[in-house]
């Protein structure tokens, strides 16, 4: 964990000859800024997919990088709902 404070903590970037510092996300280049991208939400996935699959009758999740597709059963519930729950799993996750 010290290691991903220390890289999510120490973002550092020039912009028009001033140095400034980046408050939240990752640092853009940074070498391990790919491999946390990654991680991140397939730890989400692991802890909490199973959960609110069942919740949601979510048929299928699919998702590459950034971008989820949901297939969902609209008779259970609605993607409004199912946005409000994937929203409140973590405080940056919108």
């Amino acid at each position: 964990m010290k290691l991903y404070d220390t890289i999510t903590s120490r973002n550092y970037f020039t912009h028009s000859g001033n140095t400034l510092i980046q408050k939240d996300g990752l640092a853009i280049g940074a070498t391990f800024s790919g491999l946390i991208s990654k991680l991140f939400p397939q730890q989400m996935e692991h802890l909490h997919l199973t959960q609110l699959s069942t919740k949601h009758k979510i048929l299928n999740y699919f998702r590459y990088v950034d971008d989820i597709l949901v297939i969902f059963d609209t008779k259970h519930t609605d993607i409004q709902t199912i946005l409000e729950d994937f929203n409140v799993l973590h405080p940056k996750l919108n």
